[in-house]
């Protein structure tokens, strides 16, 4: 890419699209967002706008002269990215914020622009939520943490987590109780905060749809908001990838020994198997290897 081109309209979109998900994502803050918007905005060059991801990953945006020569002598070392459209996720909101705070309008906006337009990244950085490898799509909720067939893990994405969290939306029951995800299935319970002890089973496997069961009494002692158990997932199975370089095979919520929730990811670190816990801040607060 010839960092001197100056940007079309286009391709200055796809900076600010991506800024949008480094916000949404938690990498900027708000004030940080705005001055790197800016600074896209007064690109006069790639070069110019390349610079407003200091710390991000940076994206690889073909300008569009060089996208439309049939050139031959393009090598493999050179390749340059296809942007393939991905399926926009709803983004789960905090109930302190009424559901309109400035960042849950941006993902809003941008879930169809920003990840629709969602480029690969140089470092590596894969998306939060890609789908597992067709590879290992059979393997039951019982993996054992070895890899498969070419040498394949299956990987957990929050994704899967979004059906499940409409559906117990749906029926009220937002108060988790208990939660855990792999790569083809969700299980877990949950009950609705006007029914204490009513505790329903809920359950989605493969491609199926989300099942919930009948409710029985059971005394609860711990219990988290369903939309902050969205946003704690999205942060630990994110912070597995970004900081541990892992590959996530599991996700369950447990609760610490002052009864605050947190999120247990299972993942494999090269030839090995280790759990990082998570608060519902994304904090690591604990890293133990099998």
């Amino acid at each position: 890419m010839n960092e001197q081109l100056r940007p079309s309209f286009a391709e200055r979109d796809k900076y600010l699209n991506l800024l949008s998900v480094a916000y949404a994502d938690g990498r900027l803050d708000e004030e940080e967002f705005d001055k790197r918007t800016q600074g896209v905005l007064s690109a006069l060059t790639h070069n110019d706008a390349l610079a407003q991801f200091d710390g991000l990953p940076k994206p690889n945006v073909l300008p569009a002269a060089v996208r439309r020569s049939p050139r031959p002598e393009v090598t493999p070392s050179s390749s340059l990215y296809k942007i393939d459209p991905l399926p926009a996720k709803p983004t789960p909101h905090s109930p302190s914020d009424g559901g309109t705070s400035r960042r849950t309008v941006l993902v809003a906006a941008g879930a169809v622009v920003a990840l629709g337009g969602f480029l690969a990244w140089e470092s590596g950085w894969p998306p939060i939520g890609s789908a597992a490898p067709e590879a290992t799509a059979s393997r039951g909720p019982d993996y054992d943490g070895e890899a498969g067939e070419g040498g394949e893990y299956p990987e957990v994405s929050v994704d899967r987590f979004w059906e499940v969290q409409q559906r117990l939306s749906d029926d009220g029951l937002t108060a988790v109780v208990s939660l855990r995800i792999t790569d083809v299935a969700v299980e877990g319970t949950a009950m609705s905060p006007r029914s204490p002890r009513e505790v329903a089973p809920f359950s989605q496997r493969g491609d199926g749809p989300v099942v919930v069961g009948e409710t029985e009494g059971i005394d609860v002692d711990h219990t988290v908001d369903l939309d902050e158990l969205g946003m704690m997932l999205d942060q630990a199975l994110m912070n597995v990838v970004d900081e541990l370089q892992g590959i996530a095979t599991e996700a369950t919520v447990v609760w610490t020994t002052k009864g605050k929730p947190a999120v247990d990811v299972r993942f494999i670190d090269g030839d090995v198997t280790k759990t990082a816990r998570y608060d519902l801040e994304g904090k690591l607060i604990k890293l133990d290897e099998e």
